[in-house]
């Protein structure tokens, strides 16, 4: 009996030995305390979020705009070819666009008697009683390429006149060199060695050279107007127009209406046609002279005006022309560079040439 007990008492002294060897084994295990901050709202952190797709809006094709908001994007420099347009809305787009132009413009030219009216390019007095809108002159007419590439113009009796020689003519050329294969020059085979439609053309560099540029005469005018000058004559001039608004794609936009003055030995030439042939305006247009009635017989067709680059020199040679004495009128440097480069300013240009060669 008492060997049972020292048994059952040393099975117990092993056990609890046992115990405490394990228990020295096993990593303490810290159970965390929690500090409640009663002034802190409590806070969730949330997972990232998603990324998300920005859409962007199709491109609205501009032949389905509005032609004022076209007209904008143009002036703003959002919109550059106007390729994609049909016939329609290009005309309703030059019509728009000349308007807008004609907006910012000098249309009544007068001085402190006169004015020049917009039928004859000749003097009027202002009390004649003509409204401001019978003085206005169209500066800047619609003009548009039509489906076959003719150019099409609304003269200034508000009429579509289509421009029967335009084709193939670029609008945005401008020309120094006499060999200029875009131009089908005259010939030269008789008469003075030097051509005579080389006037200008050949001084490069010099006060008389000239540049190419073409231009449209519609329904032909001689007018004739009191610019100031040394023999205090009056000046006659030609209306002509050029196609100065173009986009990227070289559609014509709008041309543009400025006063030729013709003088000295001005000279109407034909593409590929003997220099013999051409007929001068000599020192005064007569209406029943050769040259005005070679340009009479050709209305609403194309030409390539040959003007001096340097228009004050060419002006002094010409009686010391001058617009002093007129509200509305540019003649000389601005006006020329204005003409070369196509810029709108808000007054009629005058220009003074050398030729003209009648496309063929």
């Amino acid at each position: 009996m008492r060997n049972n007990k020292m048994i059952k008492h040393s099975a117990t002294a092993l056990f609890l030995l046992f115990l405490s060897i394990t228990s020295g084994c096993q990593p303490d295990i810290e159970i965390p305390t929690f500090t409640s901050t009663p002034d802190a709202p409590a806070t969730a952190t949330l997972p990232p979020p998603t990324s998300t797709v920005t859409l962007t809006p199709t491109e609205v094709p501009i032949s389905s705009l509005p032609v004022d908001v076209l007209v904008q994007k143009f002036i703003d420099g959002n919109v550059d070819d106007f390729s994609s347009l049909n016939v329609e809305q290009k005309m309703l787009f030059s019509q728009a666009y000349a308007e807008k132009l004609n907006q910012e413009v000098n249309a009544a030219i007068y001085n402190q008697r006169y004015y020049i009216n917009p039928k004859t390019f000749s003097m009027s007095e202002l009390n004649d009683g003509s409204s401001k809108q019978e003085r206005t002159i169209q500066i800047n007419l619609p003009a548009y390429k039509d489906d076959e590439g003719y150019l099409v113009i609304k003269n200034l009796d508000g009429k579509w006149v289509r421009i029967e020689d335009s084709l193939g003519v670029d609008w945005s050329m401008v020309v120094d060199d006499p060999n200029d294969s875009r131009i089908n020059w005259p010939t030269s085979s008789k008469g003075p060695s030097k051509p005579q439609w080389l006037a200008g053309l050949d001084e490069s560099g010099k006060e008389g050279a000239a540049i190419i540029k073409p231009i449209i005469i519609l329904d032909p005018v001689i007018g004739e107007i009191a610019l100031e000058n040394d023999y205090g004559k009056l000046v006659q001039n030609i209306p002509i127009l050029d196609v100065n608004q173009i986009d990227s794609a070289g559609n014509p936009l709008s041309a543009r209406l400025s006063l030729l003055i013709i003088g000295g030995d001005f000279r109407i030439f034909e593409e590929g046609v003997d220099q013999m042939t051409s007929v001068s305006a000599g020192a005064e247009i007569e209406d029943y002279g050769k040259f005005w009635q070679a340009i009479k017989r050709n209305p609403n067709k194309v030409y390539y005006l040959i003007v001096s680059q340097d228009q004050p020199y060419n002006l002094s040679l010409t009686w010391n022309i001058n617009a002093n004495n007129w509200s509305g009128l540019i003649l000389g440097d601005g006006s020329f560079k204005s003409f070369r480069d196509g810029l709108e300013v808000n007054d009629l240009l005058v220009l003074i040439g050398y030729s003209l060669i009648k496309k063929d």
